[in-house]
């Protein structure tokens, strides 16, 4: 008797066991299955719908997925235009190479899993992991450290605050002081202090390298980074907190491809490179692919006009950050209430007033709004 109850037991388990890896199961077909249904096409004119118009919001594709919110139930979208859904457990909020972030309902707390719904970093965090150079920013009461992908601390609880590591460091303050540290947590330059808390917001908001290089604010002889321009000026630091540019702009954009845009004391827009030298007259716009827009035309590095935009066209700032060039090849142009789409050789690909607002989403779609609902098209 007590051999049959022992197999009856193991069955059970076994039931239980193949019940739970369906419903892990269940969770990647249902992802998929989701994608199929919103890869249904439907033709409208010159373009194909991937997603058609039906959700409250659609975030800008970066870092290999997007954010969809339809009726406040959010989902996210990969690079392989697989949907990954929340569920009635969790909530999905970011995706990291192949993992994704969650939020259980049940405690309110966040952990990692992969596409298939299996479980990397139990649930146990109080803040989103956003994972960057393999690194996420965790907290344990009221300080500070980071984590690797396999959940072990890296980066130990000794600061009040920190930021995503970009270029291999990351900002990291206690009080009103700040430093930059690198993935081991080695201190790689500071400390640095804040003007005030509103400069304080706008610092763990925006501050970051690029391409070895960071914005600093100068005051009454006082180094500030990324602070805001209250009579002092602008000039740029490197990695290891050497000024290498002295402050003395009204205004900088970061460096892209070895120029920066600044602009000077007489409310001039220049292009000047990593020795702070002027190379030629410019405008509050980033170089990307060797590109970089006024508002009317693309020049290159020397000042030539590469890409003229089409007449009555202009270019739709709000859809690329400012002028931050072209994203996948094309960019968004638009006159009175109509949307166009240009490639990098100047040619217009789209055009329509079918839609209040277009945005590009990544390589050969675009975000469209109708009638104030989000769908993804193919861009013919």
């Amino acid at each position: 008797m007590k051999k049959y109850s022992i197999l009856l037991l193991f069955f059970l388990v076994s039931i239980f066991y193949v019940a739970c890896q369906t419903s892990v199961l269940k969770v990647e077909e249902e992802n998929v299955s989701s994608s199929i249904e919103n890869k249904l096409v439907t033709r409208n004119l010159d373009f194909e719908y991937l997603l058609t118009p039906e959700y409250d919001y659609i975030s800008d594709f970066s870092k290999n997925y997007a954010l969809l919110v339809k009726d406040d139930i959010e989902s996210l979208i990969n690079n392989d235009n697989v949907i990954i859904p929340s569920t009635s457990e969790y909530e999905v909020v970011n995706i990291y190479q192949d993992k994704v972030c969650f939020k259980l309902f049940t405690n309110s707390s966040y952990g990692l899993m992969d596409m298939s719904g299996t479980i990397i970093i139990e649930p146990k965090y109080k803040h989103p992991l956003e994972f960057s150079e393999d690194l996420a920013i965790v907290e344990q009461g009221n300080k500070v450290g980071y984590i690797n992908l396999y959940d072990e601390l890296v980066i130990d609880y000794n600061y009040e605050w920190g930021l995503p590591f970009n270029e291999g460091l990351a900002a990291v303050g206690i009080n009103n002081k700040f430093w930059f540290i690198d993935t081991n947590g080695k201190i790689a330059s500071g400390p640095y202090t804040f003007l005030n808390a509103e400069v304080f917001t706008f610092v763990t908001a925006y501050m970051e390298y690029s391409e070895g290089y960071t914005a600093y604010f100068e005051e009454n002889d006082e180094v500030i980074l990324q602070g805001y321009n209250t009579g002092g000026y602008w000039g740029f630091i490197d990695g290891k907190g050497n000024i290498t540019i002295p402050a003395q702009y009204l205004s900088v954009r970061p460096f892209k491809e070895g120029l920066a845009a600044v602009e000077t004391t007489d409310k001039q827009w220049i292009y000047i490179d990593e020795n702070g030298k002027k190379v030629m007259d410019g405008a509050p716009s980033d170089f990307s692919d060797g590109l970089a827009c006024n508002g009317k035309e693309f020049i290159d590095k020397l000042g030539n006009i590469v890409i003229e935009i089409p007449e009555g066209f202009g270019v739709d700032a709000s859809a690329q950050e400012g002028f931050d060039n072209f994203r996948y090849e094309l960019i968004v142009i638009f006159k009175d209430q109509e949307y166009g789409i240009m490639d990098i050789n100047g040619e217009i690909v789209f055009e329509s007033k079918d839609f209040e607002e277009v945005r590009i989403f990544k390589e050969k779609l675009a975000a469209v709004k109708t009638d104030g609902k989000w769908g993804i098209i193919y861009i013919p």
